[in-house]
């Protein structure tokens, strides 16, 4: 049986470049398995940290010979980072079957949200958090327990105001 394949062939290998001002594309080639040494997402945020103006990601895997597992765990790091930022990804270039998968992975929305700040004042409580590119900042103010809720994601902004009310005993 004649492997016509070379080891350079199979190596995962990731690039970056810019086809428009606001677009980034990430080219996928070799192949993309746990048992190989792979390029890290930070290879990805690195190009999307250089240029401030990139608004959407998307991809080119016309050189990708085959993946597993460890490409789809790659590829919800960088959309992860993604969401955080506010950039669109665009998955039409990547392989139908990653494609579900990741429709899949990312189909079920979390069910919590980590809040990154709080701090417990004598009169208030506040905290703020991020989840998908949107940040977001609670305050509840005691006795009156007044509510004042801020969301915020680029070019859009959302304020609420309210009243927390306790939930009635059984």
């Amino acid at each position: 049986m004649d492997d016509s394949s070379t080891a350079n062939d199979q190596q995962c290998r990731l690039s970056c470049s810019q086809p428009a001002a606001d677009r980034l594309q990430i080219t996928l080639a070799g192949e993309w398995r746990h048992d190989r040494q792979q390029p890290t997402n930070e290879a990805v945020i690195g190009c999307l940290e250089g240029s401030a103006a990139v608004r959407q990601l998307q991809f080119d895997c016309r050189e990708l010979s085959g993946w597993d597992s460890s490409l789809l765990t790659f590829l919800l790091g960088v959309i992860n980072k993604c969401e955080q930022t506010g950039i669109v990804v665009v998955r039409d270039g990547l392989p139908e079957g990653v494609q579900k998968l990741l429709h899949l992975a990312t189909a079920v929305p979390e069910k919590t949200t980590a809040i990154n700040n709080m701090a417990k004042l004598p009169d208030r409580l506040i905290m703020q958090g991020m989840q998908s590119g949107l940040a977001w900042g609670l305050i509840i103010t005691e006795p009156q327990d007044k509510m004042t809720l801020t969301a915020s994601e680029p070019h859009t902004g959302f304020a609420a105001l309210g009243a927390c009310t306790p939930y009635p005993a059984k």
